[in-house]
């Protein structure tokens, strides 16, 4: 058994699969012929044609440049997600820092507003513990989350200009990705 395979001229790449078994009334052009062993070695893989020869597509330099930047650029966002969560510790008492902690947290702060005389209690990131922080207590805590995110950021965009000025994979996959 055959099967036709049409393809994009420009491109190269295998626009569809046409088997001689269901008997298609017409077949798009270009197309070449097949055999059932090579689109069954192809399935799975983008395959395109090159001077009438089906084979599998090789991404040029500059795309797997490009594919490369953009798993490197995911690759960053997750690592300042985690940086971002991390807890922070101020004076001995370790707190949670989780997107939806901080959200918690920060309104619970800007509810209170300025009273001298008021606390807030906060649960620790062993999950027991809770204690009372007094306004000073959780201006420091407020501070450390605002600059933990400020830093987060700050690195991501260091990280992220360094892949845009990338002009090879060595030098992409030199940049190593660690925030502090």
């Amino acid at each position: 058994m055959t099967v036709k395979v049409n393809y994009d001229i420009k491109t190269t790449l295998v626009k569809g699969y046409y088997p001689d078994s269901i008997g298609y009334s017409s077949i798009p052009e270009p197309f070449i012929e097949i055999s059932d062993k090579q689109h069954q070695e192809g399935l799975g893989k983008q395959m395109c044609v090159v001077d009438g020869v089906f084979q599998e597509y090789v991404l040029s330099q500059s795309e797997q440049l490009d594919a490369a930047k953009i798993t490197k650029i995911a690759e960053v966002k997750t690592a300042r997600q985690v940086f971002q969560e991390l807890p922070i510790t101020i004076d001995g008492q370790t707190f949670s820092a989780t997107e939806s902690a901080k959200n918690k947290f920060w309104a619970k702060v800007n509810r209170y507003g300025t009273p001298s005389n008021y606390s807030i209690n906060w649960l620790l990131t062993d999950g027991v513990t809770w204690i009372s922080l007094n306004k000073t207590q959780a201006y420091a805590l407020y501070d450390a989350m605002e600059a933990q995110e400020d830093s987060a950021y700050k690195q991501q965009s260091i990280y992220l200009a360094a892949i845009e000025a990338a002009t090879s994979l060595e030098e992409l996959n030199n940049i190593n990705i660690n925030f502090e």
